[in-house]
């Protein structure tokens, strides 16, 4: 073991974090395959996978950045369908979730508590994607 600092390069740290972020897709992946059969099911792998980094992808861009909260933000588009930010009615949550004010952890908290009640029949769906 060295002695004293070790110094990470940003081209190590860029490599590292692709090895991470690729551990936590494929387990991202295996979650979705088990709580949503039937979306991934008629999503089939390469649907699924274009899905799974969209919703990634608009969680970075929300400032959700824990295991945790990437992984509720993609079940958001499994569970309500792949378009359901320009849904009708959904502006609620968006709201919520680009309310900066509050830390992610409370964002994601305060969308799940008020899901079930705002959208009860939303879950787990044969639906194709269309143009995703």
């Amino acid at each position: 073991m060295p002695a004293g600092l070790v110094i990470f390069r940003d081209e190590q740290l860029r490599q590292m974090r692709a090895v991470l972020f690729g551990e936590f897709q494929a387990h991202l992946l295996v979650h979705l395959r088990k709580i949503f059969p039937l979306r991934t099911g008629s999503l089939g792998e390469e649907g699924t996978l274009k899905l799974c980094l969209h919703g990634l992808e608009r969680a970075e861009a929300l400032g959700f950045s824990t295991e945790r909260n990437l992984t509720l933000w993609v079940d958001l588009y499994f569970a309500l369908g792949p378009r359901w930010e320009s849904a009708p009615g959904m502006r609620w949550l968006l709201d919520l979730a680009e309310d900066r004010s509050r830390s992610e952890d409370a964002r994601v908290f305060v969308i799940y508590r008020r899901l079930p009640s705002r959208c009860a029949n939303s879950g787990d769906a044969k639906e194709p994607l269309p143009g995703l």
